[in-house]
């Protein structure tokens, strides 16, 4: 007698979903793979790590669907933290010395936020090419590249102008 579950799970049909199954080797779509062995490298896998990979990697492009809203966040950021410093320091030089430090303590406090938020397109980077595809919605670098930019400006600035 032949097992329906298990014959199901062969064949592929447990993996219809979002993300088909692949090799953790080489990346080759295993949808109706009926062996253990990778037909493209030839690396034998289980159907349970294959399955907890598939979960692990829904979960964290789940969590970078609100990517591109934590880069603008710390683009606004790393703007405010530029704003600041040379608000600020025209008008330490102009008027009040005495705001000068005030004013360098908020941009570091604005900086630094900024930066870290900027580096979570980063995060990216650390699934495979091929679900990159997955995401809702394409990535803003330039927007994290001049949120980063800001923000190392404001917090370098804050330590070096005189």
């Amino acid at each position: 007698m032949i097992d329906t579950h298990h014959l199901e799970l062969m064949m592929g049909r447990d993996w219809r979903g979002d993300l088909p199954p692949v090799c953790l080797e080489c990346g080759y779509d295993l949808t109706g793979c009926v062996s253990d062995r990778c037909p493209e490298c030839g690396i034998y896998f289980s159907r349970r790590e294959l399955a907890e990979f598939i979960n692990n990697l829904k979960l964290e492009l789940r969590v970078l669907r609100s990517v591109n809203d934590w880069i603008k966040t710390g683009f606004w950021l790393g703007s405010i933290a530029l704003a600041c410093l040379l608000l600020g320091w025209t008008a330490g030089r102009l008027w009040a010395p005495l705001l000068t430090p005030i004013i360098r303590v908020f941009a570091c406090l604005f900086a630094f936020p900024a930066f870290c938020l900027s580096l979570s397109v980063l995060r990216i980077l650390r699934l495979p090419a091929w679900s990159r595809q997955w995401m809702s919605v394409p990535v803003r670098y330039e927007l994290a590249l001049c949120a980063a930019l800001f923000s190392l400006l404001a917090g370098a600035g804050a330590f070096l102008l005189p």
